[in-house]
């Protein structure tokens, strides 16, 4: 909670005795001062993790926030020809280019989400970094950024195939399945190899 003193020294102005316009550049040059500091970000340590939960075609999900690089609103995906169906094509992010993956449809080929419709790009990117790869993932909604106990994480549901693979860490108390991005990451080549378009 900041104090008043706190306050009023933040509100102060930075530039009493400069005409208008200088006055307006020196506010913002403070504005853009504090804005480019560092965010404190919770640590995650051996009893807690960072993740960051998302939303795809209702269900939900969340993912290991040290694997994300930052989040975007969707902008322009530029389609492939040829390429596989959980690739909906590259997007530029300042400059680079990135292949966006539909997160929905590689779930629910893993047979871990209801059946994509396929094709749809969802309303934000987040990119992330995991196994080597910078990819971008397409969902529909990026809910909140929230700490998770690993001590709290119910056992994934098993019965599948080669459940060590699955890329299904747990559920968390109120049922949102953690996702692990590098397990997810390896699991692209046998989906695509299942579903080639």
């Amino acid at each position: 909670m900041m104090t008043t003193q706190q306050r009023d020294a933040t509100l102060a102005d930075p530039a009493p005795d400069l005409p208008a316009e200088e006055k307006m550049q020196a506010i913002l040059m403070q504005r853009a001062q504090k804005l480019a500091q560092p965010i404190a970000q919770a640590e995650d340590d051996a009893d807690s993790m960072r993740v960051l939960t998302l939303e795809i075609g209702g269900e939900y999900y969340a993912i290991d926030g040290s694997a994300v690089v930052e989040v975007q609103p969707a902008g322009t995906i530029v389609a492939i020809p040829g390429t596989p169906g959980i690739w909906l094509g590259l997007v530029n992010l300042r400059g680079r280019l990135y292949p966006v993956l539909d997160l929905g449809r590689l779930l629910g080929e893993l047979g871990l989400h209801a059946p994509s419709r396929g094709g749809h790009a969802g309303a934000h990117l987040v990119l992330t970094k995991a196994a080597g790869l910078t990819i971008a993932l397409s969902v529909d909604s990026v809910l909140a950024v929230r700490q998770v106990a690993r001590a709290a994480l119910l056992p994934p549901v098993t019965g599948r195939p080669n459940s060590e693979a699955s890329p299904v860490l747990g559920l968390t108390d109120d049922l949102v399945a953690l996702l692990a991005v590098e397990k997810l990451f390896r699991q692209i080549a046998p989906a695509q190899a299942a579903n080639p378009v």
